[in-house]
């Protein structure tokens, strides 16, 4: 998405009260729009070698298949 939004020389018919009123406005809209929880920040450890760590491709035979079958026979991701 691109927002172009094309130059003129049109006057601007605006008035200082018109505008402070709109953000007036929306000021007040945001204030009673419920505010998103908050969440602790923590890291997450690396699980895997990057592959970085390995070029020649030797460790791939730990990793394990990303899509298995199950008991049943339908694949699932884990």
């Amino acid at each position: 998405y691109l927002l172009d939004v094309p130059a003129s020389n049109m006057a601007n018919m605006n008035t200082r009260q018109q505008l402070e009123r709109i953000c007036n406005d929306i000021h007040d809209h945001l204030r009673h729009i419920p505010h998103a929880p908050s969440v602790q920040m923590q890291s997450v450890p690396q699980d895997w070698p990057s592959d970085s760590d390995s070029e020649d491709g030797a460790d791939d035979a730990r990793r394990p298949d990303p899509v298995r079958a199950d008991e049943s026979g339908s694949n699932y991701s884990g």
